[in-house]
Formats: structure tokens, C-alpha cells, sequence
């Protein structure tokens, strides 16, 4: 078997690692490449069980199919069910004419399938020629009658059967599975596209589009804009459904109407609908930002988007409590960015707070005054000093 030079560097391998990990990915290749070469063809019936079984794959067989797919690594076929491993055949074009062996000077070529055909005396293909293991001469066998199964002239049983056993095995498509209809003259290219995605996708579920049910699909699917038109096809394909949900990704429509009524407004330039409301911060956010994740926020809690303030919520979850209350007390204005109405607490006096403050926060630096801590972190140390006093007081 031969592999190109640039197979690990190659872009469609590395976009490969990063969707399933580098080792999958090389791991995956090879067996499928490997696979071809002891089938002795490259094109086969496939479902995303199948392929991810001939890849070694552990991890869900849909999230492989999918990306082998959209890589390229793996093409449809002519014929509906069958799939090649792309570009096999042509970079390993030396060890196909091995397997043909001599008979190239007939004209002969090897099927992607596992079998040579020869052809016939008006250039078209012709009869199935069969491997040579079984044959006494250790050369091919070739049929020379027009058609398989003639009464005159050697009969190739063994290329017979198998044509026999791939029109049995193989299903016939619904009409119209392959035909898509003509989308309206204002669609771009790439709708187009994720539209033959989609119906690719339902062909391999064994569940083609009729013909009758494109144009209200199309229709359904005039009122989404290009990024909600690609999630619709994304979301329905990723969670293994039949049916486009178009709905889930329009605007709610505005007293009244239909949701494309509300995308008509939006795209006219019509007022928004209302802001959603933001919850407020309820921990120091700007430290986290900070101290924690590595960078400084611009602007207000409101001023963030969403996902950011998603992220700082998450980060904040998931931290231990003494991270949370060296965080508090680094907050210089976590007062305001919580707004709970606390008030200062007095220093304590005669006890030394900056002790007390190394043992809360594990030598974190303590601000220089009194003044300068954080009320959350005063609340702390007043309550540490008051524990002490009453467990002085106890042993007395």
C-alpha cells in the first residue's frame, strides 16, 4: 500500500486530529486504507457502524461518519449505499495493475468493487473478470461472450454471482431520491449546498425526500437567514432527526404574525424587540476576569456578551472556597458589583488583622490599611477574631 508523502501534514489530516484526536485520526486512515488493500477494492456498502468498525474508532460512529464526510475521506458512490475511500485507487494505481495482472493489454480494468471487467468489442464495459485465487493457471479468468451467463464461450460463474448478489443486497432508491428540485433563483450557493447535504443525509438513513415534499420545505425554510439555515440543517442532522425544524431558529414574531413576518422586520430595519434582561453579577467578576482567566474586562457586567459571561459564571462554580475569598478580597469594588447593602466593619483594634488575614488567605498580600480591604474579606476577619476571642474566653 502506498502512502502520499505529505499524509500526516496534509490539512484534511489535521482537520481530522482536531475533530477526533491525532491518534484516531492516523489510527482510522491506515485501517481504512489497509482495509482496501486486503479487500482488494475501495469502494464499499457503508453506514456509520460499518466505517467506524473498519477504523477502530471508539467515540460515537456518527460524529466519524460525519466528519469523514465532510472531509472528503470518504465519497458517495454512483450507486446508492456505496461508498470509496477517495483517492485509493489512483494513489495506489501500481498495486491495481498488479491485481489485473496482464490483462491491461486487453483493455481490461480493475472495479473499484474487487473485480476486473473486460471490454467487449464495441469498447463498453463487458464481462466481470474474475480474481485469480481459485484459477489453475493463476491468471485471471476473463468471459469473452457479450453478455454474462451466454451459452457460447467460458462463463465467469464466479464474476456472475457476485454482480447477482450486489442487485439483491443492494436497495433501490424511491424516485425523486436523487433528483433535488430547482431552489428559488435567490438562494446562494451555499444553501444549495446544505440543502444536497441534507438530502444526502436522509438517503444514508434510508429515509429519502420525496418529491412532493420539496417545495413545502423549501417554503418553510425562505424565512431563516443564512447562519439560522445552516444550524436548522446541523441541529437536525447532529441529533439524528428526520424532519427540519425551522422554528427553533426565527425570531419570535412580533404581536402577531408569523415568524417570517419578524425576520422580514429585522431584515427592513424595523425596531428590535425588546432586550432581554441581564441577570446582575453575584460574585467579582472583574477579578476573575482578572486573577483567574488572565485578562482585563472593558466596560460593565452588561457590556460583556453573553458567552463571556456564561464563561465567568462557570469559572466561578467550580472554584474552591479559599479561591473564592482571596478573589472576594482582592475585589476592591466587590461591594458595588454585588450591591447586597453590607457595610464596613470597624478594625478590630488590638488584635493584629493582617494575621488573621495570612491565616484566611495563605499569604496572599494584605491590602495597607484597614481601609483598603474588601468588606466581604473584613466580614471574615472580624468573625475569625470574635471565634477567638470566645475560644480564649472558654478556656479561661
Amino acid at each position: 500500500m502506498i502512502i502520499e508523502t505529505d499524509f500526516v501534514n496534509h490539512w484534511k489530516t489535521k482537520a481530522l486530529a482536531a475533530a477526533i484526536g491525532k491518534a484516531e485520526a492516523l489510527q482510522a486512515l491506515l485501517l481504512l486504507w489497509g482495509h482496501c488493500q486486503g479487500r482488494k477494492a475501495w469502494e464499499f456498502q457503508l453506514t456509520p457502524l460499518m466505517l467506524a468498525g473498519i477504523c477502530g474508532y471508539e467515540g460515537e460512529a456518527e460524529k466519524l461518519w460525519k466528519v469523514m464526510l465532510e472531509l472528503r475521506w470518504v465519497v458517495p458512490a454512483e450507486e446508492l449505499g456505496w461508498y470509496q475511500a477517495r483517492g485509493w485507487g489512483e494513489v495506489n494505481a501500481s498495486l491495481v495493475g498488479k491485481w489485473a495482472g496482464g490483462l491491461k493489454k486487453t483493455g481490461a480494468t480493475w472495479h473499484p468493487r474487487g473485480y476486473g471487467i473486460a471490454p467487449t468489442s464495441g469498447g463498453t464495459t463487458g464481462a466481470t473478470i474474475a480474481q485469480t485465487k481459485g484459477t489453475t493457471s493463476g491468471k485471471p479468468e476473463v468471459s469473452t461472450g457479450a453478455s454474462i451467463g451466454a451459452s457460447s464461450g467460458p462463463t465467469d460463474l464466479i464474476g456472475e454471482d457476485r454482480i447477482r448478489e450486489e442487485r439483491k443486497s443492494t436497495p433501490k432508491a424511491p424516485k425523486g431520491a436523487h433528483t433535488l428540485p430547482e431552489f428559488p433563483a435567490e438562494w446562494s450557493e451555499r444553501r444549495g449546498g446544505l440543502m444536497n447535504s441534507w438530502a444526502e443525509y436522509r438517503i444514508s438513513i434510508k429515509k429519502p425526500i420525496k418529491a412532493a415534499s420539496w417545495p413545502k420545505l423549501i417554503e418553510q425554510l425562505k424565512v431563516l437567514d443564512d447562519e439560522a439555515f445552516k444550524a436548522c440543517i446541523d441541529d437536525s442532522i447532529a441529533n439524528g432527526w428526520q424532519g427540519l425544524f425551522p422554528d427553533k431558529f426565527t425570531l419570535p414574531p412580533p404581536t402577531g404574525g408569523s415568524p417570517g413576518a419578524a425576520n422580514a422586520q429585522k431584515k427592513e430595519g424595523a425596531a428590535p424587540p425588546p432586550a432581554k434582561k441581564i441577570r446582575p453579577p453575584d460574585f467579582p467578576w472583574r477579578a476573575v476576569a482578572t486573577e483567574h482567566e488572565g485578562w482585563t474586562p472593558e466596560g460593565g457586567w452588561e457590556e460583556q456578551t453573553a458567552r463571556t459571561r456564561q464563561t465567568l459564571r462557570e469559572s466561578w462554580s467550580k472554584m474552591p472556597a479559599q479561591t473564592k475569598s482571596a478573589l472576594w478580597a482582592l475585589s476592591q469594588d466587590g461591594a458595588s458589583e454585588t450591591d447586597d447593602g453590607s457595610e464596613g466593619f470597624a478594625c478590630p483594634g488590638p488584635c493584629d488583622w493582617r494575621e488573621v488575614w495570612n491565616e484566611l488567605y495563605h499569604g496572599l498580600p494584605a491590602p495597607e490599611t484597614w481601609a483598603g480591604v474588601a468588606d466581604v474579606a473584613r466580614r471574615e476577619i472580624v468573625a475569625r477574631i470574635e471565634a477567638k476571642k470566645k475560644k480564649g474566653a472558654g478556656a479561661e
